[in-house]
């Protein structure tokens, strides 16, 4: 009895696309700029394209983290961590939908080979390093990754820009250097093949759009305050209303009357401070709502101004 031949098993991956990238490349720059940075190379340019590309990539967030938390308002680390981790997510979901062949591809295979699923990474630039250090390190790692495909979008790109917006956003002073560091990695990502300039930009759309997202709940950033340990003293101490921006407040009484009234921050609420305080207050703006309880009360927000508020038993709140 003849053998029946068994049906090839359709892949049931996206299809890779090793054209897509080159051609936008040359219809957006005129030209394959990875290919014109990479072609001319030496040792030198090898360290300082390894360093930003292989080294500050994977220690950086780390260290922009404890910048953010010792320099920041209170706040802004948890803003930061779930800003990069969701522009991550989207990142690599992008990568798995629409995978992209990176430059070293082109100067393996060849434009005309099609890309497969099977096909081994490749170092690109990183096999200098490793021939450098006498070291099989990118060599094996890149062979043995399982995202060989991940050129669109550069996270590279992405985790330094997300990072200099962050930075600059609390040390405006520190700008220039930021986009340096923002240029020198995007150098670095061309000139060892790993990314064509298409990619590096679409990591910085992706970056944009998570610090974009992340704006509202970003606290405000107290210029006049150096460290973390100024704002913790700041916040210790009483506040009076030219303390700070003055920003319109809500009160409501919660119990026991449902009235509602409006305080504005211009004003000083007073009331009767040897009265009997036996009602709940709700002080809230638009990003908070806080029940704060009986008595006179002190609030303090990083965006607003600290309110003394008295309300007597006849629930009389009255401003000037």
């Amino acid at each position: 009895m003849p053998l029946r031949e068994v049906p090839h098993k359709r892949e049931r991956r996206p299809h890779i696309y090793v054209s897509v990238l080159p051609a936008l490349e040359n219809i957006l720059y005129g030209d394959n700029l990875s290919a014109i940075i990479a072609k001319h190379t030496n040792v030198v340019k090898d360290l300082l394209a390894w360093f930003p590309y292989g080294v500050l990539h994977f220690t950086l967030p780390f260290i922009t983290s404890t910048g953010l938390w010792w320099f920041g308002p209170p706040g802004i680390l948890a803003v930061f961590a779930r800003a990069f981790g969701y522009m991550n997510i989207a990142g690599v979901l992008t990568q798995l939908l629409f995978p992209c062949s990176p430059p070293w591809y082109e100067y393996t295979y060849g434009m005309n080979t099609p890309a497969k699923y099977s096909m081994p990474g490749h170092p690109g630039g990183l096999a200098r390093i490793d021939a450098l250090f006498s070291s099989h390190t990118y060599t094996t790692t890149f062979s043995g990754s399982p995202m060989v495909f991940g050129a669109f979008p550069s996270l590279h790109s992405g985790c330094a820009i997300i990072q200099a917006l962050f930075i600059s956003y609390v040390i405006p002073k520190s700008r220039i250097f930021c986009i340096a560091y923002v240029m020198w990695i995007w150098w670095a990502c061309m000139y060892l093949t790993h990314h064509y300039m298409v990619d590096l930009v679409g990591g910085g759309i992706y970056a944009v759009m998570s610090f974009w997202f992340s704006w509202k709940w970003l606290p405000t950033v107290r210029y006049e305050l150096s460290n973390r340990r100024d704002y913790i003293k700041d916040n210790l101490l009483p506040r009076t209303v030219d303390d700070t921006e003055r920003t319109p407040m809500y009160a409501r009484i919660v119990s026991p009357s449902s009235r509602d009234a409006s305080i504005d921050m211009d004003s000083q609420v007073i009331g009767d401070k040897n009265a009997e305080l036996s009602i709940s207050l709700e002080l809230y703006d638009s990003n908070d709502e806080l029940d704060l309880g009986k008595g006179i009360h002190h609030y303090q927000h990083p965006n607003i101004v600290a309110a003394s508020v008295s309300i007597d038993d006849s629930d009389d709140i009255e401003a000037r």
